[in-house]
């Protein structure tokens, strides 16, 4: 009936919490030194940061009073910097450059920690004023997200049984 199905309704209700902080120090010179085709450009980067989440699991989830839902809970804290460059360097004037790098390292407080370098260099031809061709190759690294990271052990969803009073309701006279 509808009453005993309003009875067995609740609102799985958590409450998580984030921040993320970063200082930068940034550096250009669109005009390190000439070439003949034109000015050498420079830029570069040192940053620090940290991050935190923390997301509590809801106790009545928690204790299993919610059927077919999740619960987690889960938190932590990292650290990071990183350092890169940058340099813009016309080759021919139909030609130029651009050559790139940087490295990054995060740590885990209570343990563990990843760093990598990345790079890119790129290509820009320009035979006439109307046609510009690009060419670049690049690395990329990607760091896990904090929910991935720092997620504790919880129940996940299952998606195995069949709500017959919902199916009466939207389809009556099935079964």
């Amino acid at each position: 009936t509808p009453a005993e199905y309003q009875s067995w309704l609740g609102i799985d209700h958590t409450h998580s919490e984030s921040y993320t902080q970063n200082v930068n120090l940034n550096v250009t010179n669109t005009d390190l030194f000439s070439l003949p085709a034109g000015q050498v450009g420079f830029a570069g980067v040192l940053q620090y940061g940290n991050q935190m989440w923390h997301q509590p699991a809801n106790p009545l989830a928690a204790a299993g009073y919610f059927y077919n839902g999740s619960s987690g809970n889960g938190g932590g804290k990292r650290s990071n910097y990183a350092a890169a460059f940058e340099f813009h360097v016309p080759i021919f004037s139909m030609l130029s450059t651009d050559m790139s790098a940087r490295f990054d390292h995060f740590h885990n407080d209570g343990g563990g920690s990843s760093g990598r370098p990345t790079y890119k260099i790129s290509f820009a031809f320009r035979p006439l004023s109307t046609l510009l061709l690009r060419a670049n190759y690049a690395t990329a690294f990607r760091m896990p997200n904090m929910g991935y990271a720092f997620i504790g052990p919880g129940t996940t969803y299952y998606e195995g049984i069949t709500d017959f009073y919902k199916c009466q309701q939207v389809d009556p006279g099935s079964s």
